[in-house]
């Protein structure tokens, strides 16, 4: 501890920090005075550095002005530029220019050139990792086309994680600390998913993948915010050294492993030009590092194929996948609990009288059709993730031409300038979806219902449309378009099995009011101290007289 307290107070820190604080203000300062003029600013005062001073304000005020500039401009079919906290404004498009949004190519409006900057990825991971998107290919192959094959196991780890962290009494009553609970089970489950056993029980590991995600996006931020573009190749890879520290930790975990199926799959190519695990009595992996592994070996480049580029891969999805499903987990029960009323009438009870019935009509085994069809769960998360939106602002795309594009109304931006939409707005307006300040559980999943009672294949297929996987203009927490979220299929499917199964196996007590989210900026996270108690079940999945009745 005193060591670390002198390293703080060094005056050499200090300064350096000082200097790169004061460089980045000054950077930034004059940065949006190439912002078209002709697009209203919002959240400004009649004020000295009046625009300057809005943007420090975002930090509390982020969604206040992300509902302003929605009121005043998007309704009309303008867009509006919203402070920000980091001082770098941005654009935001009204719906009306959603499509056109969308439909912009790579090299107009690149969703990549974000990404890499938010995470500040060229400095927390090796560059060749976003050099191909292996990540998001992968992600879409084998954490959707591989879903069947992996439910079994997904199911097994979060009984497994459950019973040990909720417990197993089924007399008393024991209290948890739901984000702490959530995570942990999350943990699990993805890791099982991920790298497979028996690493996926690995206490150490879990920890040290944990801390790495925690780095990436810490580090990534404060190389994005606090250093300027110009010392970016200088004080990047400094301030990244955390993120190098839990890379080399892991590695000595997964190294190994991908040396171990590495060496097997080139023994086996191919004629085709692809690798597979050679005839043994083990079985293949299904797991992602697997699928990770084939891809880089069966690529016609050889970049990425150093074991060290297969496991940064392997933490990017990590990082994306742990913190979104946890937060998203975290925030249903915190909006259903608070919504919880003694008896059948509680939403929870009418989740479990569905998942009973699937489970039951399934041979007490859980398969991809079987979680299709849990659409209580389904619409309750699709809910919150409309009513509690993470982040307000979404979407988002870097203008990539040097001389900059021309919005659908006439303005040029320039290059370098970040164009989205107000997603938090969007999911709120009353025109939209009825009683959009109202968090409704079964909103989507009784609009569901009388579709499909309708005969007919149009409104059957309407009726699917509203799911949680199905993304739209006026539905945006996975974006939406080509660069929607390829994960969220599998995100989607653990998020109502860790539902399903934690209402059929244990109760929870309602909460009498809604926990105030933490927010900064247009971030809305859930606090970490809510905790909750739960009760083992006697008979998991067993549904108590008049359940399901509505």
């Amino acid at each position: 501890m005193p060591l670390l307290f002198e390293l703080v107070i060094h005056p050499l820190l200090i300064v350096s920090v000082g200097v790169a604080t004061v460089t980045a203000l000054s950077f930034r300062a004059v940065s949006y005075t190439y912002l078209p003029d002709s697009i209203p600013w919002v959240g400004c005062r009649k004020e000295l550095f009046s625009k300057l001073r809005a943007n420090l304000r975002e930090y509390k005020q982020g969604l206040q002005f992300l509902d302003e500039g929605y009121t005043t401009y998007s309704k009309d079919g303008k867009s509006f530029i919203t402070p920000n906290a980091t001082l770098r404004p941005e654009i935001l498009l009204p719906p009306s220019q959603t499509s056109w949004l969308f439909k912009q190519p790579d090299d107009i409006l690149s969703a990549r050139a974000v990404q890499k900057s938010l995470l500040a990825t060229d400095y927390v991971l090796p560059r060749q990792t976003f050099e191909i998107d292996f990540h998001i290919e992968i992600a879409r192959i084998a954490l959707t086309r591989q879903l069947g094959a992996l439910t079994d196991s997904m199911v097994d780890e979060l009984r497994l994680t459950m019973d040990g962290i909720l417990g197993s009494n089924t007399e008393d009553w024991t209290e948890v600390n739901l984000s702490s609970a959530m995570l942990a089970i999350v943990m699990r489950s993805n890791a099982r998913a991920f790298v497979g056993l028996p690493l996926c029980r690995d206490k150490t590991y879990l920890t040290l993948t944990y801390q790495y995600s925690m780095a990436i996006a810490i580090c990534g931020f404060i190389i994005r915010v606090l250093i300027p573009d110009v010392l970016k190749p200088i004080f990047g890879p400094i301030f990244a050294l955390p993120c190098r520290w839990y890379a080399w930790r892991c590695n000595r975990y997964l190294v190994p492993i991908i040396k171990s199926r590495s060496a097997n799959m080139q023994l086996s190519k191919t004629d085709e030009g692809r690798f597979t695990l050679v005839s043994s009595s083990d079985p293949v992996p299904n797991d992602l590092l697997q699928h990770i592994t084939s891809a880089v070996y069966s690529s016609p480049s050889h970049l990425h194929c150093s074991p060290h580029i297969i496991s940064a891969n392997l933490a990017m999805l990590n990082n994306t996948a742990t913190h979104t499903t946890h937060l998203t987990i975290v925030h249903a029960l915190l909006d259903l609990l608070s919504h919880y009323s003694p008896g059948p009438s509680s939403p929870l009870e009418y989740i479990r009288a569905e998942a009973s019935v699937i489970l039951d009509s399934h041979n007490n085994t859980w398969t991809s059709a079987a979680v299709a069809q849990l659409h209580r769960a389904d619409s309750a998360i699709r809910e919150s993730l409309r009513y509690t939106t993470m982040g307000g602002r979404g979407s988002m795309r870097q203008v990539t031409p040097a001389c900059g594009i021309q919005l659908p109304s006439g303005e040029t931006v320039p290059q370098g300038v970040w164009v989205g939409l107000p997603v938090a707005a969007i999911h709120h307006d009353a025109a939209l979806y009825p009683e959009p300040d109202a968090y409704l559980p079964f909103r989507f999943s009784d609009e569901r219902e009388k579709l499909q009672a309708e005969s007919g294949g149009p409104k059957a297929l309407e009726a699917s449309k509203l799911a949680m996987t199905t993304t739209s203009h006026t539905f945006l927490p996975f974006s939406h378009g080509r660069h929607a979220c390829p994960g969220r299929f599998y995100a989607a499917q653990l998020l109502k099995l860790l539902l399903a199964e934690l209402v059929l196996r244990y109760d929870v007590r309602g909460l009498e009011e809604r926990p105030k989210n933490i927010i900064v900026s247009d971030l809305m996270m859930p606090p970490d101290g809510v905790s909750v108690w739960v009760k083992r079940r006697s008979n998991g999945d067993e549904k108590e007289e008049g359940e399901g009745e509505r």
